[in-house]
C-alpha cells in the first residue's frame, strides 16, 4: 500500500488540474478518474525504482502529445512528484504511432511530382500575376506557381501562403529544401499571411446577396440530401411522447430510488418502461423538449486547401457544413448548433457560436467563404485532438439532454486525418472522442493520403469513426452518427 501523504498529494494535484479545466486554463478535463489510474497503477506496478513520477508517465502518455504538457508536469512537481516532466517527455519519445509511415508529397496521386527550386531564397512575396496563365514550375517569380521559392502559390517554399490558380497540377518541394527556409523569412511570411488572411475577411464581410450563384451552385448539388436530413431531424420525438420511466407501479424493476419506502411496507416500488400517461399529472416545463446540443467541427487545415485539386476534400467540408447549416433551418427549438474550426493555427475557430445561426444564404455562404479564408492563410500544423477535447468539454458542460434516458449531445469532427505527417496517433484521438459520457462524439475523414483514413478510423471506438469521400455519402454517415447518438429513430423502440 502506498503512503496515506502520497495519495494525498495525488489526490490534490488532481483537484487543482480540475480547477484550472475549469476555469479555462487547461482544455482536458481531468478528473478523480485519471487520479484512481494513476493509484491502481501504483498498486498493481509500483516498486522502490518506481514512483509516482513513473506511474504517471505511464497512465498519461496519452496526453503526452498536448501543448500543455508542461503545465500538467508543474502541477505535480509543485505538490512534490519530481521529475515528472522529464518522464512525460522520455513516455513520448517512445510512442511509435501505431500507423507509423512516411507519407512521400511528391509521388501522391494527382501530384505533379518533385520539384527542385531553381532559385535560392531570399524573401516572402505575392508575386507577379502572368495574365497569360502559363503554369509556373520551380521558380521564385509568378504567384500561384509552384514547387519555388518566395512566391505565394502551392507545394514550394518561403511564400507567404497558399495560392491555387484552378486549374494546373503542383509540383512539391522536399522537406529539406523547406528546411532551408530561415526563421526570419518565416516569420515575415506569417505576417503578411496574416494581413492577407485580414483583407480577405474584410472582402467577405462586404458580400451581398447578387453573389448568389456561388452558393447556388452547391446548394443545387446537395439540395435533395438537405430534405432528407431536415426530415430526420424534424422527426425527433419529444420526452412527453416517447418511452420512459414509469414510476410508483406495482410491477416492474425495483425503484432504487424507493429502497426504503420498500422496507415501510409501501408497495409501489417499481418502475417500469412506457409512454407516461397525460392524466398522472400535470405537465411542467420539464415535459417540453429540450435543445439537443450539437458542435461540428471542421477541418479548415492547410492541408486542405494543397490537396483539394487532388480528392476535394475542401469542397466535400464546404458541402459537409452547407448541408448542417440548411438542414437545421427552421428547427431552431429543437436544436442549438455551433461549428467551429481546427488547424494547425488554432484549436477553435468560431464560424457559427451556438444561439446565433445564420440567418439567410447570404450568411451561409460567409461562413463557408470564412473557412477557405482559414486554410488558405493559417499556419501548418494539426491540433485536431485538441480541438476535439475543447469541443467535447464546452458541450459536456450542458450534461445529458435527460439525465433519465441518458440521451446525449452531439459532437462531428471532420479531419482529412494527416495525422502521420504531425506524428499523432489515432489512439489519442480515440481517447479523446470518449472523453465524456454526457457526449456522443465521433470523426469523419473527409480526405486521405493513401489509406491514412481508413486506419484512422479503425482505431477509433466502434461505431464512432467514419469514412466519406463522396458527398452523396454524407447523408448516410450523417443517419448513422444520429442513430448513434439516439437523437432519431433507427426503427426500434426507444
Amino acid at each position: 500500500s502506498r503512503p496515506h501523504d502520497e495519495r494525498r498529494r495525488l489526490a490534490c494535484a488532481f483537484a487543482e488540474l480540475r480547477a484550472r479545466h475549469e476555469t479555462g486554463s487547461l482544455a482536458y478535463p481531468f478528473s478523480m478518474r485519471e487520479c484512481a489510474a494513476v493509484a491502481r497503477h501504483l498498486e498493481l506496478y509500483g516498486s522502490e525504482d518506481e514512483g509516482v513520477g513513473d506511474a504517471l508517465a505511464n497512465v498519461l502518455a496519452h496526453d503526452a502529445y498536448a501543448p500543455q504538457r508542461a503545465m500538467v508536469a508543474a502541477v505535480f512537481e509543485a505538490h512534490g512528484f519530481e521529475g515528472v516532466a522529464d518522464k512525460l517527455q522520455r513516455k513520448l519519445d517512445g510512442i511509435v504511432p501505431s500507423m507509423a509511415y512516411d507519407v512521400e508529397y511528391t509521388s501522391i496521386k494527382g501530384s505533379g511530382g518533385a520539384s527542385v527550386p531553381r532559385t535560392g531564397l531570399s524573401a516572402p512575396k505575392f508575386g507577379k500575376v502572368d495574365p497569360s496563365g502559363n503554369p509556373h514550375v520551380g521558380g521564385n517569380t509568378w504567384a500561384g506557381g509552384s514547387g519555388g521559392s518566395d512566391t505565394a502559390g502551392l507545394g514550394g517554399r518561403g511564400g507567404p501562403y497558399r495560392l491555387w490558380d484552378g486549374k494546373h497540377v503542383p509540383h512539391q518541394v522536399s522537406d529539406e529544401a523547406k528546411a532551408e527556409v530561415s526563421e526570419a523569412a518565416r516569420a515575415e511570411g506569417r505576417r503578411q499571411a496574416q494581413i492577407a488572411h485580414k483583407k480577405r475577411l474584410e472582402e467577405i464581410e462586404g458580400m451581398t446577396e447578387n453573389e448568389w450563384d456561388t452558393y447556388k451552385g452547391m446548394l443545387d448539388r446537395i439540395a435533395p440530401h438537405v430534405a432528407s436530413l431536415r426530415e430526420q431531424l424534424g422527426a425527433a420525438k419529444d420526452r412527453k411522447s416517447e418511452r420512459t420511466w414509469l414510476r410508483r407501479r406495482s410491477d416492474g424493476e425495483l425503484d432504487d430510488d424507493r429502497l426504503v419506502d420498500g422496507a415501510a411496507g409501501e408497495r409501489l416500488v417499481f418502475k417500469r418502461r412506457g409512454k407516461p400517461d397525460p392524466l398522472d399529472r400535470k405537465p411542467t416545463e420539464e415535459d417540453e423538449f429540450r435543445k439537443r446540443t450539437l458542435l461540428f467541427l471542421v477541418d479548415v487545415s492547410g492541408s486542405m486547401y494543397r490537396f483539394q485539386m487532388m480528392d476535394g476534400r475542401l469542397a466535400r467540408m464546404l458541402e459537409a457544413t452547407m448541408l448542417v447549416m440548411e438542414a437545421l433551418e427552421g428547427l431552431e427549438g429543437k436544436y442549438e448548433y455551433a461549428i467551429r474550426g481546427h488547424s494547425g493555427e488554432s484549436d477553435g475557430v468560431e464560424f457559427v457560436e451556438f444561439g446565433q445561426p445564420p440567418s439567410n444564404r447570404g450568411e451561409r455562404l460567409k461562413v463557408l467563404q470564412r473557412m477557405v479564408a482559414h486554410s488558405q492563410f493559417c499556419d501548418t500544423g494539426d491540433r485536431t485532438i485538441e480541438a476535439t477535447r475543447r469541443a467535447i468539454s464546452d458541450v459536456s458542460a450542458r450534461g445529458f439532454v435527460d439525465d433519465e434516458e441518458e440521451r446525449k449531445h452531439l459532437v462531428v469532427a471532420l479531419s482529412d486525418a494527416n495525422f502521420s505527417r504531425y506524428g499523432l496517433d489515432p489512439r489519442w484521438w480515440a481517447e479523446a472522442l470518449s472523453d465524456s459520457d454526457a457526449v456522443d462524439a465521433h470523426a469523419v475523414m473527409v480526405g486521405s493520403i493513401a489509406d491514412e483514413a481508413s486506419l484512422v478510423a479503425g482505431a477509433l471506438p466502434r461505431g464512432r469513426g467514419h469514412v466519406c469521400f463522396d458527398a452523396d455519402e454524407l447523408p448516410v454517415v450523417f443517419k448513422r452518427i444520429l442513430q448513434h447518438a439516439r437523437i432519431i429513430d433507427d426503427g426500434e423502440e426507444m
